[in-house]
């Protein structure tokens, strides 16, 4: 179950709370005397403190510390983890920092909405803060000073923000309460009061895995497999192992009566070192995924796609279809009279005509430029035309209509 867990500056104690709940199962005090602001890593607390200025790493849930180093400014106020970085936010610099992993290095930063800055989140998308002066809760836009909404605190000096993967959790330091929103919006479902006067920080300890997993709360197989697909690629090619200890969790989520982790990481492995050399990056796996698939003999994409959609699809009930699960990857083998290959100028005129093509393979891939791979005779007397800036159109005999248009990117001679 998840749990808030909250800071309180009076009394410098951090709690850990049962649930969304006032009951507490667990305390310890901060390392100093000026708690501002508190975060989670999945396994480790991170607080600030406005007394050393000072960001610690906490071993577990406990007043041990395993690290620190001094805010890049002298108050800071608030302190949170996207899953590989610090952010933090300080008073009197008004800025909020991205750093680089857990140290002082700053990689980016901007200026805060309001003046006051007191508390910092991260939504796996987007930055989250809250300004006491202002009284409101902030959603940047990604990392960056562009506001895309806000509404008014439910009281007047907000001290705290986090986010459960779909709802904000807001504290107030004059309220002594503790906000479960609904979504983002002002709109309180639920609050409770914290377990001591100054509460200056509230965080949810399942924030990271329902954030990074879910994205913006969706929780279909389709777009959890599409959204994790898409960071792994987009985020600079995680290592197979974090790809496929991260997807486990997405899985156990989605899929009511998923096997266990041993057997589900077992066969989705053994998908990508077969295909893949020992499974490298998701980037680089699934580059030779669509290479075998369509390319040079091995199996065909649809084969390719069908297997490994299978491992999917047996670690989640309700999982849909391949081009829904794996990227909109489609593939389709072409054969004579059903498809033509045309050989035009670029002013469109007609050329030749492909008349003894061998094979070829149409692939469309998500956010990629479609890519049409034709094998034929050297000795074809239209293969001397196959040069830039000729195109290659792809016609259907049945319909007499040109599917797509393709510049020549590469022609390759193999004997």
């Amino acid at each position: 179950m998840a749990n808030v867990i909250s800071g309180e500056g009076v009394a410098t104690k951090i709690y850990l709370h049962t649930g969304f709940s006032s009951t507490i199962s667990n305390s310890f005090s901060s390392p100093s005397t000026g708690l501002q602001g508190l975060s989670w890593d999945s396994t480790n607390v991170l607080s600030c403190d406005a007394g050393s200025d000072k960001i610690y790493l906490h071993t577990g849930f406990s007043t041990t510390i395993s690290n620190s180093f001094s805010s890049p400014s002298n108050n800071p106020s608030g302190v949170s983890w996207d899953g590989t970085n610090v952010l933090s936010s300080d008073f009197n610099s008004t800025k909020i920092y991205l750093h680089t992993g857990f140290s002082s290095t700053i990689s980016n930063s901007f200026s805060s909405p309001a003046d006051n800055p007191s508390g910092v989140s991260w939504n796996g998308t987007n930055v989250l803060s809250i300004d006491y002066g202002a009284g409101k809760i902030y959603l940047h836009t990604g990392f960056s000073s562009t506001i895309s909404n806000s509404f008014s605190s439910p009281s007047d000096n907000p001290s705290g923000v986090s986010w459960d993967g779909a709802n904000v959790l807001s504290a107030d330091f004059n309220s002594t309460k503790i906000y479960l929103h609904t979504g983002f919006s002002s709109t309180i479902s639920n609050s409770f009061s914290s377990p001591s006067t100054g509460t200056s920080q509230v965080e949810w300890d399942d924030r990271l895995r329902k954030s990074q997993a879910c994205g913006a709360g969706a929780t279909t197989m389709a777009g959890v497999l599409g959204r994790k697909t898409l960071i792994a690629i987009g985020a600079g090619a995680v290592a197979m192992a974090g790809v496929l200890a991260a997807a486990f969790l997405v899985f156990k989520a989605v899929g009511a009566g998923a096997v266990t982790m041993a057997g589900t990481l077992s066969r989705v492995y053994k998908q990508f070192k077969a295909v893949g050399n020992g499974a490298v990056t998701m980037a680089g796996t699934l580059g030779r995924l669509i290479k075998i698939g369509v390319g040079k003999g091995a199996t065909t994409m649809a084969g390719t796609l069908s297997r490994v959609y299978k491992q999917f699809k047996a670690v989640g009930a309700g999982a849909v279809g391949i081009a829904g699960t794996l990227i909109a990857i489609l593939a389709q083998i072409f054969s004579k009279p059903k498809y033509r290959f045309e050989i035009h100028d670029k002013t469109g005129a007609l050329l030749y005509i492909l008349k003894h093509p061998i094979r070829g393979a149409y692939s469309m891939v998500l956010n990629e430029p479609h890519v049409l791979e034709v094998v034929t005779p050297a000795d074809e007397t239209a293969a001397a035309s196959l040069t830039v800036p000729n195109e290659l159109w792809l016609r259907d005999m049945d319909t007499g209509l040109v599917l797509r248009k393709f510049i020549l990117h590469f022609v390759e001679t193999t004997r």
